[in-house]
């Protein structure tokens, strides 16, 4: 087996195997939480269906990375051969992307455990909804503080424009910014007190000022991504002005989102 292969092989194997050890372990000392009859015919069809779409999801990704990287469209049988003429940094961030990928199955297979199935995907939702209404704000606010520094530095000395960067936080920002004002639509013009997936979101909206800040962090962070794209290419002095303003206006800003996360624990 060439190393291309291996490594792309082990990248789905450990966790896969992780999560097995975890689940037999569970199995053998059951605990309140987690009794033998949540092991059942239900939770074995949901992980096997959501592993396989897990795999296909994989190879999609894989086959976007590839495609963006100036290589053809393949197949499925078509893939090893052309990642082992690939670029090994692009095998790399593949195979550390398809690791982080069964990770996550293993832990929407674990909910599913733990709940059942209506349950499981319930938690997997709120999950998914809590990173992208909070931590993906945060992280890529915090992204900007640190990197701001270094793109100064870095376009004064060699004149290298970020642009990438700029984009994929103008993605993200905007994805934060939009789940945000569907979640202040969603609590003002719909009941969902009883919704159990936006549930425990409500109080973030409830925290005026929490969240307020966090729409204030993500629209910060897309206009430091329009400036990066539209602004630094043409004027790249006063480019680099406006983003080390921006840094700074997020900084205490974020400070006062910690402050507030901090609030609504119980």
């Amino acid at each position: 087996m060439n190393s291309t292969k291996k490594l792309l092989m082990e990248a789905i194997l450990i966790p896969l195997i992780f999560w097995v050890v975890m689940w037999g372990l569970f199995y053998l000392h059951p605990s309140p939480d987690l009794p033998r009859e949540n092991y059942n015919v239900s939770w074995l069809i949901t992980a096997a269906i959501s592993f396989f779409l897990t795999l296909a999801f994989v190879f999609w990704y894989v086959q976007r990375m590839l495609r963006k990287a100036g290589y053809p469209q393949v197949g499925f049988r078509g893939l090893p051969k052309v990642l082992r003429e690939a670029d090994p940094t692009i095998v790399n961030s593949s195979a550390r992307d398809m690791f982080i990928i069964v990770l996550l199955w293993g832990s929407f297979s674990t909910a599913v455990l733990l709940k059942g199935p209506k349950w499981g995907i319930v938690l997997t939702l709120n999950f998914a909804m809590a990173f992208v209404v909070i931590a993906l704000p945060v992280m890529v606010s915090m992204m900007v503080a640190v990197i701001s520094v270094s793109l100064w530095l870095s376009e004064s000395l060699t004149g290298k424009q970020l642009s990438k960067i700029f984009k994929a936080i103008l993605m993200f920002s905007l994805a934060s910014g939009g789940s945000l004002v569907s979640l202040g639509l969603l609590a003002i013009h719909l009941n969902v007190s009883n919704t159990a997936v936006i549930r425990p979101l409500l109080k973030i909206y409830i925290n005026r000022g929490l969240y307020h800040n966090l729409l204030l962090l993500s629209s910060l962070d897309a206009l430091y991504g329009l400036a990066g794209i539209l602004l630094l290419p043409r004027k790249r002095k006063l480019g680099l002005s406006v983003l080390l303003l921006i840094a700074v206006a997020i900084v205490p800003l974020l400070v006062e989102v910690f402050i507030g996360l901090y609030s609504t624990q119980p």
